[in-house]
């Protein structure tokens, strides 16, 4: 059995040791005469053994070399591995690796196809027998047609400043934007118009720009967020706290993990405009946008919200 598997998988013959711990794997984990009901391994340990389909080995990110690198690589199966999961040897490094992300292909021949042996050119015509014939042009051409008539993001460019927004084709979509953006600050009472002085010390402010998109790739709104340049502002002088703490994903899945433990009910919801809900501890003045708001000129906007205190708002 252990020849076999070398032969089939046509790996060199070093790999023998491996192939003889598989085969003493599989007998135990398999009833036989001397244990006809039980099998070794569940005869000594107690449980049944667990076999089912894994993965194909998975690559973590700290070993990728760049972002568009593949997410796995093709591996030989050498034995498995007491702990869980398996050890095996990537031919294109020539490493070994052990991983318990792996799935075993189907119905496949571990040989390489490109050598034209009568075993892979049968196995293909008994597949293809017992599949018939299948319409794979027909389904491609129905499946470029479906993606060709989607909305395209790509042609749409985000602009880095409101005068590029105002300037371009989709000007009308953007100018709407930054009307909600603004309407939404005059609702939530974000600020306050004072008469300008030469005492007051005033920040500029930047727009933010962004495209929304639908699940299926079209766009769903066009976006625009009103910013204050807080980084012209001196910590300590302008400003005393500056930190506001976000949760990470550890936190997260501790979250879920416990509600689930509980029996609670778990819900997802976004506060629309979030920052907008907190008072500012300090005085912020602020030029207002002149090129949409052009009867401010001469005016500051002091804020009475920002993003720092929506965590102590929380």
């Amino acid at each position: 059995m252990a020849q076999s598997m070398i032969l089939e998988s046509q790996m060199p013959d070093h790999f023998s040791r491996f192939a003889y711990a598989s085969v003493c794997f599989l007998h135990n984990q398999l009833p036989n005469s001397q244990c006809p009901k039980l099998s070794p391994h569940e005869r000594l340990f107690g449980n049944p053994p667990s076999i089912g389909t894994k993965s194909i080995v998975h690559v973590p990110a700290v070993q990728q070399p760049h972002k568009l690198a593949p997410r796995g690589s093709a591996c030989r199966l050498l034995k498995p591995l007491m702990t869980g999961g398996w050890l095996l040897w990537e031919p294109k490094s020539d490493k070994m690796v052990q991983s318990a992300s792996v799935i075993f292909p189907r119905f496949q021949s571990s040989g390489d196809p490109k050598t034209g042996n009568s075993k892979g050119s049968l196995s293909h015509i008994v597949n293809r027998a017992a599949l018939g014939s299948v319409p794979m042009v027909r389904y491609f051409r129905n499946k470029n047609t479906a993606i060709d008539t989607l909305p395209l993001t790509k042609d749409i460019t985000i602009p880095d400043h409101l005068g590029q927004a105002l300037s371009r084709r989709y000007r009308d979509h953007w100018r709407a934007a930054c009307k909600r953006e603004l309407n939404q600050m005059l609702a939530q009472d974000v600020w306050e118009e004072v008469p300008k002085t030469r005492e007051m010390k005033t920040i500029g402010h930047h727009w933010v720009f962004d495209i929304k998109q639908q699940a299926n790739g079209g766009i769903e709104k066009f976006k625009a967020r009103l910013v204050a340049r807080g980084y012209q502002q001196q910590p300590g002088i302008d400003c005393t706290k500056t930190y506001a703490p976000t949760a990470s994903l550890m936190s997260l899945r501790l979250s879920l993990t416990y509600a689930v433990c509980c029996r609670w009910p778990m819900a997802s919801f976004d506060v629309s405009g979030a920052y907008l809900f907190s008072p500012v501890e300090e005085t912020v003045f602020v030029e207002p946008p002149l090129q949409l708001w052009p009867h401010l000129k001469g005016k500051a906007l002091r804020l009475k919200k920002a993003g720092r205190c929506w965590w102590i708002f929380l």
